[in-house]
Formats: structure tokens, C-alpha cells, sequence
């Protein structure tokens, strides 16, 4: 049979069973029989016709925003891997998928490295996912010391707890309280935000320490409880607004220089503890002064 380049299945299928029934008038073999059950174009090459800029374009723009695997809307995985089940040697797509395997694998190196084993864990499906024979998974699971796990769509409902006077609390994942919040609200330079009512206690980040497996800092024979926390880093404190985030459904993050010289200048005196940092050891949360 002759080669024709970007032939459809169908047609290949057709052209084959003319061959056979032309064959069959001469040698009285059997009528070939044929089933199909596609329902889209299939072509071993790529389809003639078949344009996928814009898909393309579409699968960047979810890469860029981080809609990796996971989103509203769609997801860069999915996108890349619709284009090449259009056109499956597209070098585009296939690159795009590569990229999203090493932001994986970027992240969660990125997350050991921090301390932040619950993050990795996180991160371990979805790189299962992307690519399940990644040249660093084998070393990522020894030292998370798991397989790849089911990854299974979980959504966290944010709940949160009025105790008047713009004052809240989010629900964490086992229904207690997470910080005391208040709403600041907006001017003309700034968007309304909530913030902490008081320091994060050492009550607080224990209870994050002890979910993501991490070293409790010392609090210097000063106390724990519902005395602020110390001894904690940047990157310590950004690893518990991610947890938090993860936990209550929300987004957490430390305050922009911005939001705190804000926060600082619409709070009352009353409400600033006039003590500061300037004491010889920490005092709880909120005994010095309304904080």
C-alpha cells in the first residue's frame, strides 16, 4: 500500500480494508471486519490542519501563574497534555512538561532543605503525577522515606469564628481556633487586611511545630504558653503562614513593611504596649497592655 504522510486512522483503516476485499475478489479469501470505537481524529503523525498556538499560549499562562497541576480553570499538565494528544511530537508541550516536573522537584528540594517535610509530602503526588519515572524521584522518596502516594483532591472550607468588633478567628483542620485576627481597613493607598491581634505565641507555633515534625525553639527558661514566641527565623515564620494558609483555607503571609506601618499607625496608643522590646524577658500576649 502506498505511504501518504498525516494520514488519518480511519482512512488507514479504509484504504486497508479496499486492499482486502480487491484481494478477496481475486483468491476468495475472508472480508476483513473492522470495529472502531474513536471519537476524535487520530493521526500517527501530526494532523493536518490542526493549530495549537493558542493552546499553547493558554498552557503558559497557566504555568506562569502556578496552576501547575492543581486550579480553577485548568492546569498547565492537563493543557500540555491535550496538545499532544493533537499533535504528540510537539517539542513545545513536551518541554512545558519537563518544566513542570523540575518546578516539583525545585519546590520540594526546597522544601527539605527548610525543614518543611509536611510541604515536600505535599508536593510528592504531584510530581508522581507529572512524571512517575523523574530521574530524582527515587532519591526525593528515600528521603522522605515513602512511595508516591494516591494523590487525592482535598479542600479545606474556611471557617471562621465573629467575636465582634471586626475580631475573628479561622477553624483549623481540627475545628480549634487559630490566631486572634482583627480587620484593618482601607484608605486610598491600601486594601483592607486582617492581621494578628497579638505577637504568635509559643502556644501557637508548638502546635505548628509538632504538625510538620520540625524543633521547637527554646523560649530561654522564660516561658512558653501565651508568651510571643523567639528564637524563630524568616524562613521559620513563613513556613507557619504556609501552614496556617493550609490548615484553615486561607491565605496567611507576614505583613509588607506597608501593611505594618499601617497597622501601626490606625491602632490606638492604648492598644501599643508602651514596653515594647526593651523588657529583660517576654510577658504574655496581651498582660502588659490591650496589644
Amino acid at each position: 500500500m502506498e505511504t501518504v504522510p498525516h494520514l488519518e486512522i480511519e482512512q488507514l483503516f479504509k484504504k486497508a480494508a479496499q486492499k482486502m476485499i480487491e484481494k478477496q475478489k481475486t483468491d476468495k479469501s475472508q472480508v476483513p471486519w473492522r470495529h472502531s470505537s474513536l471519537i476524535y481524529d487520530f493521526c500517527f503523525a501530526a494532523c493536518p490542519g490542526v493549530d495549537v498556538s493558542q493552546q499553547l499560549r493558554e498552557c503558559k499562562k497557566h504555568f506562569q501563574a502556578n496552576r501547575l497541576t492543581t486550579g480553577k480553570g485548568g492546569t498547565a499538565f492537563v493543557c500540555y497534555k491535550d496538545v499532544l494528544t493533537k499533535d504528540p511530537n510537539n517539542v513545545e508541550a513536551k518541554a512545558g512538561l519537563k518544566k513542570i516536573e523540575l518546578s516539583y522537584v525545585a519546590w520540594i528540594k526546597r522544601a527539605l532543605k527548610r525543614g518543611q517535610r509536611y510541604k515536600a509530602k505535599r508536593y510528592l503526588p504531584r510530581l508522581c503525577k507529572v512524571n512517575s519515572k523523574s530521574s530524582e524521584l527515587a532519591k526525593i522518596k528515600k528521603r522522605l522515606k515513602t512511595s508516591c502516594p494516591e494523590l487525592r483532591r482535598t479542600t479545606v472550607v474556611s471557617r471562621s469564628v465573629d467575636t465582634g468588633k471586626g475580631r475573628f478567628h479561622d477553624l483549623l483542620k481540627d475545628d480549634t481556633l487559630g490566631p486572634k485576627m482583627f480587620w484593618i481597613p482601607a484608605d486610598e493607598s491600601i486594601e483592607r487586611f486582617a492581621i494578628a491581634r497579638y505577637e504568635v505565641t509559643f502556644a501557637e507555633y508548638d502546635k505548628f511545630a509538632e504538625a510538620t515534625g520540625r524543633d521547637k525553639p527554646s523560649d530561654e527558661d522564660w516561658g512558653r504558653g501565651n508568651r510571643p514566641v523567639i528564637n524563630v527565623s524568616w524562613e521559620d515564620a513563613t513556613a507557619y503562614t504556609e501552614w496556617l494558609s493550609d490548615s484553615t483555607g486561607q491565605k496567611y503571609s507576614l505583613p509588607t513593611e506597608a501593611q505594618w506601618q499601617y497597622a501601626a499607625a490606625t491602632t490606638s496608643q492604648k492598644d501599643i504596649c508602651p514596653y515594647a522590646n526593651v523588657r529583660d524577658y517576654t510577658a504574655p500576649v496581651g498582660g502588659v497592655f490591650v496589644n
